[in-house]
């Protein structure tokens, strides 16, 4: 079990330079600086997939060890919680993107909503475990 908490705590830093990429090309985007949607979409889906991996070891460290039952508020809910928001925003985002009426709306929905999702990631990691 050792072994998934390391894996959850490295893939962590993924995640993050993976979050700062997406939001960096999805801002210049916006900015009108000429990404293409092409790469904006690849950095929002290469996000969103670490994004998913991260989530789903965490559930699975979450029900094996039973951090429902123990271990602080964080661990039993806030943390399992935010995670999931900020999952379902990226999600979310990514397909209104896809649909958006023009390269610019499409930047500018990315730019929020991986914003967003950063902002809560920030916010419910355990920095001190």
């Amino acid at each position: 079990m050792d072994a998934l908490v390391s894996a959850h705590s490295i893939l962590r830093w993924l995640v993050l330079l993976a979050a700062v990429v997406a939001l960096v090309v999805a801002l210049v985007g916006w900015l009108g600086a000429g990404t293409s949607e092409r790469t904006a979409r690849q950095a929002t889906l290469a996000y969103a997939v670490v994004l998913d991996l991260q989530v789903l070891l965490g559930i699975v460290i979450w029900v094996t060890e039973k951090r429902w039952a123990g271990g602080g508020r964080q661990f039993q809910f806030e943390h399992p919680l935010m995670m999931l928001v900020a999952l379902a925003v990226v999600h979310v985002i990514a397909a209104r993107a896809r649909r958006a009426r023009n390269s610019y709306s499409a930047a500018r929905l990315r730019t929020i909503g991986i914003g967003v999702s950063l902002v809560l990631i920030l916010l419910s990691i355990p920095w001190v475990s």
